[in-house]
């Protein structure tokens, strides 16, 4: 990250909400460090971060309960890190292997696709959407209220 793009992030949400530098190593997302940690105070705060970020090509992590647990797809890169952990918003990510869609269900009618793919999945069949949903309805509701992981890995 540029010292031209810390400047531009500082324009976009004040400088006083960049943390100090010292401490991002505490934010580290699979053992990367970033290169900046917004302090998120407004939801204007994380609008701007995420403009500035989509305009330098930067990565952003969001940061939350569970963050630092990652257990599905790691980031090659962590740029930005927002912390949205004081406002009590929890940071979960589904990471399902391929799921039967109206959309999807296209791809399986080709014979080839079908297979090399079943070959690539551990459990060897397709989620369907309804085991999908249950995941994301569970980590939505108050009965994940605190749940130590931040990965549902399917495949």
């Amino acid at each position: 990250m540029t010292s031209n793009t810390v400047l531009l992030l500082e324009q976009a949400v004040g400088a006083n909400k960049i943390l100090d530098p010292v401490h991002n190593e505490k934010y580290s997302v699979g053992g990367l460090v970033p290169h900046a940690v917004v302090l998120i105070e407004k939801e204007k705060d994380i609008s701007s971060a995420l403009m500035t970020a989509s305009q330098n090509n930067l990565v952003v992590c969001p940061w939350g309960g569970g963050t630092h647990q990652f257990l599905g797809n790691l980031p090659s890169r962590v740029d930005i890190v927002l912390d949205l952990a004081k406002y009590n918003i929890r940071v979960n990510t589904i990471c399902p292997t391929f799921v039967v869609t109206p959309m999807t269900k296209k791809f399986l009618k080709n014979k080839k696709f079908k297979r090399n793919t079943l070959n690539n999945i551990p459990l060897g069949r397709f989620a369907e959407l309804s085991e999908i949903s249950s995941a994301v309805v569970f980590l939505a509701s108050d009965a994940c209220l605190y749940y130590p992981l931040d990965a549902a890995d399917e495949g």
